[in-house]
């Protein structure tokens, strides 16, 4: 086998299967076994560049290296790939053709390359949640807005339902986290406690209970009051309560939605018996006050997460996030210092 320098150059007549190079010997192999990165690298950077000596600059290589490496691959493909014309390389035909196939690859390990980056730096990614509607209102989107502005690239969907749903959803290995308010844990979740708190009396500033320290059973007695249905489990609490004492509520208005309830109470329509989170969350910007209940019954919020479903470091961020913002909504509770 001669090679012809350029430019006289030419591609070697390569026939049978077996070749003979120098004084080796080697087997006709399937052409991805012998293409390298070596090569596909050299041939675009030629292309790019237009000379080898150029490419041999940027490779940090020798002007000889760069030159077998292409004729060894034009020799493998066996297909001209450059023209030689007044000492300069020029793309033939078929190395344009062969220029863009290597080039949508270059830009496809470049997104695979970005893709892993954004998504060890939590650039990327999406987490899916869905909560109580006692943590609807003003926690869980407090939390994701803080999330939002660490990860701005990430998505989040949310979704509020009865625990007793969510319980089905989670055992379906639906959503990434759920924070529910329920006696027992599904089957086909990782569980935790969330948080324990005490239901809280919740009431206009302009009430006498704002000089209260804590309020008692009774002194609900006395008051007009915004009630859950009677197959709440909180407003079953309530009732037997009342019941307790000898009393019976005085019901101004019923509503399912903790949120309503207290929206009632910031008109001064009564008072509320709600949830901790729900009022830390109308504490800043309604005329409203909270104080604990002696003997308030507990609410135990359970964290589940799903056991078969894959987990992602962007999920995990996401539950530290809650987990800020549900230290943060303690420290809200602390601030009055009738409230402790």
């Amino acid at each position: 086998m001669v090679w012809l320098t350029e430019p006289q150059y030419r591609i070697p007549e390569l026939t049978g299967p077996r070749r003979t190079v120098g004084a080796r010997l080697w087997k006709e192999e399937p052409l991805a076994y012998r293409l390298n990165d070596r090569m596909v690298e050299a041939f675009k950077t030629v292309v790019d560049v237009g000379t080898a000596t150029a490419a041999a600059e940027i490779l940090n290589t020798s002007q000889s290296s760069i030159s077998r490496t292409i004729l060894r691959l034009e020799e493998i493909t066996k297909v001209r790939l450059f023209d030689r014309i007044k000492g300069r390389l020029h793309t033939t035909q078929e190395g344009r053709i062969l220029y863009e196939e290597v080039e949508n690859s270059y830009i496809g390990l470049e997104r695979i390359q970005r893709t892993a980056n954004a998504l060890r730096l939590k650039q990327k990614g999406h987490v899916g949640i869905i909560c109580a509607p006692l943590l609807s209102y003003g926690f869980i989107s407090e939390a994701v807005s803080q999330f939002s502005q660490k990860f701005p690239s990430v998505t989040i969907s949310v979704e509020s339902r009865r625990s007793n749903i969510i319980a089905e959803m989670m055992s379906a290995q639906r959503f990434d986290l759920a924070i529910a308010d329920y006696p027992s844990d599904p089957p086909g979740v990782k569980a935790e406690t969330f948080a324990e708190a005490e239901l809280v009396c919740m009431f206009h500033k302009d009430h006498r209970f704002q000089d209260f320290e804590s309020v008692q059973l009774q002194d609900l007695c006395e008051e007009p009051l915004i009630a859950f249905p009677p197959s709440n489990p909180h407003r079953k609490w309530l009732d037997e309560a009342f019941e307790t004492h000898g009393a019976s509520p005085n019901i101004r208005a019923e509503t399912p939605m903790s949120e309503t309830a207290a929206s009632m109470v910031a008109r001064g329509m009564g008072i509320a018996v709600i949830n901790p989170y729900t009022a830390t969350s109308f504490l800043a910007n309604h005329p409203v006050s909270v104080r604990r209940i002696d003997g308030a019954i507990k609410i135990n919020i359970r964290l589940w997460r799903p056991e078969h479903r894959p987990t992602s470091s962007v999920t995990d961020a996401f539950l530290a996030t809650l987990l800020e913002t549900r230290d943060a909504y303690g420290s809200r509770f602390k601030a009055d210092q009738k409230f402790q």
